[in-house]
């Protein structure tokens, strides 16, 4: 299977409850430069400072499509939290949310 190929189609990731880490967010953030995502759902996944910081990387690419972002109930801490919701605020159309509220970080600068 060609995977940057499948990567090119892909537009909706929902991963939630899985536990990725922060090894798993920077895999996303990998898919993010590489894919026309414009969902990405990674609820609850034990994603921390170092998995947010390498998402908010990923988005800071000037060909990045992604529209929603939802990383509810992450462990970001402060410092990933900060890094994600400094580039949301920066990209045009991206809405990050947390519908629990439950991103440390994010939350106190949304």
């Amino acid at each position: 299977m060609d995977v940057q190929n499948l990567s090119s189609r892909l537009t909706v990731l929902v991963i939630p409850h899985n536990r990725v880490g922060d090894t798993g967010a920077w895999a996303v953030a990998s898919l993010l430069r590489l894919s026309e995502l414009k969902t990405v759902d990674l609820t609850s996944n034990d994603i921390g400072v170092f998995g947010g910081i390498s998402i908010a990387e990923a988005l800071q690419v000037g060909d990045c499509t992604l529209e929603t972002l939802i990383l509810d109930s992450n462990p970001l801490g402060l410092s990933g939290g900060t890094e994600v919701s400094l580039v949301s605020h920066n990209a045009e159309g991206l809405y990050c949310c947390q519908k629990g509220g439950g991103c440390a970080g994010l939350a106190e600068l949304q």
